[in-house]
């Protein structure tokens, strides 16, 4: 899911909405930035990641 072509275009749409939706109070803002910011480390997740996370549930 996260290697595939319709994921990553889907992710970047959204970070590009966000960047252009005007954020008028400052708590608005921060949340915009956070979101961009979750948006953009999706961007970078791999399978290993992915992988690594699972096999730790599994032990813990």
């Amino acid at each position: 899911l996260i290697e595939s072509l319709n994921f990553k275009q889907f992710v970047m749409t959204m970070n590009r909405n966000l960047k252009t939706e005007n954020g008028i109070f400052e708590k608005e803002i921060s949340k915009l930035k956070a979101k961009e910011a979750l948006l953009e480390k999706l961007l970078k997740v791999t399978y290993e990641d992915v992988k690594f996370t699972i096999q730790r549930k599994i032990i813990a």
